[in-house]
């Protein structure tokens, strides 16, 4: 299957492992030269990663006893779905999915740990699914697949890029053109549920359907002040608006 990755995130993946190196050799020049300081360094690190380990494993932990995860016995149409898409990314095999109660939240999202890949789908996503038709799951399922897909959990990238995160605003900028790369995968695998699945995020599952996606997305001229700019610049993930525009213009093409 062709898909479109976002042109800007090969771009700021480089200059963020090209920043990161440079921190490396310089947290280990600073080792080398300060035995003092490079040990007090190296000592948060080390407590920080600890930290993030333990978090991950009592997360799998919760996972694996209080979600029910999905197989072909369990929600056997969800996992159909999760094999085509799976098959078609030219995945080796289907990622461990978990369907977790939500509290009414909508969303989804995808981990790794321990060299294992897992997709998240909270309960009220998937209820959304079989109250109004799976193809917008179909769309979610297959965005959170283009995550591992790329590689954006891997547990090596992540570390080779984390230093970077420092710097202000690259970081949140480089998981948002990560984000439209995935919407753009999640469209090639189920097309029809792309701007359902998005309009579900933005209003829920039960006013979707009276919304004028081209009356929203014109919102922007509006809008799209200093303040939504702004916000979106500290964010992990672009404005659901702009998201669905892109998409919208995918269809028509």
């Amino acid at each position: 299957m062709e898909f479109r990755t976002h042109p800007k995130e090969k771009l700021y993946f480089t200059l963020m492992a090209f920043i990161s190196l440079i921190l490396y050799a310089g947290s280990g020049a600073l080792f080398y030269y300060n035995k003092l300081l490079g040990g007090i360094y190296l000592g948060y690190a080390l407590v920080i990663l600890a930290f993030s380990y333990l978090i991950s494993l009592v997360f799998i932990g919760f996972l694996k006893g209080n979600t029910v995860k999905v197989s072909e016995q369990q929600f056997s149409d969800l996992y159909k779905i999760a094999q085509n898409h799976a098959q078609a990314l030219d995945m080796p095999k289907v990622p461990d999915i978990y369907i977790m109660q939500s509290g009414g939240v909508l969303n989804a999202f995808a981990t790794r740990f321990s060299g294992r890949n897992f997709v998240i789908l909270y309960s009220a996503t998937l209820e959304a699914g079989y109250q109004e038709g799976m193809e917008a799951v179909s769309f979610i399922l297959g965005h959170e697949l283009g995550h591992i897909k790329q590689g954006h959990v891997s547990f090596w990238w992540t570390m080779l890029i984390w230093p970077a995160q420092l710097i202000p605003f690259l970081g949140s900028a480089y998981s948002r053109v990560r984000e439209y790369t995935c919407d753009n995968i999640g469209y090639n695998l189920s097309p029809e549920g792309a701007i359902p699945g998005m309009l579900i995020l933005a209003t829920g599952a039960k006013l979707y359907k009276k919304v004028d996606v081209a009356v929203f997305t014109n919102q922007m001229e509006t809008e799209w002040t200093f303040a939504a700019k702004f916000s979106e610049l500290l964010s992990s993930h672009p404005a659901l608006i702009k998201r669905i525009k892109v998409l919208s213009k995918l269809g028509l093409k």
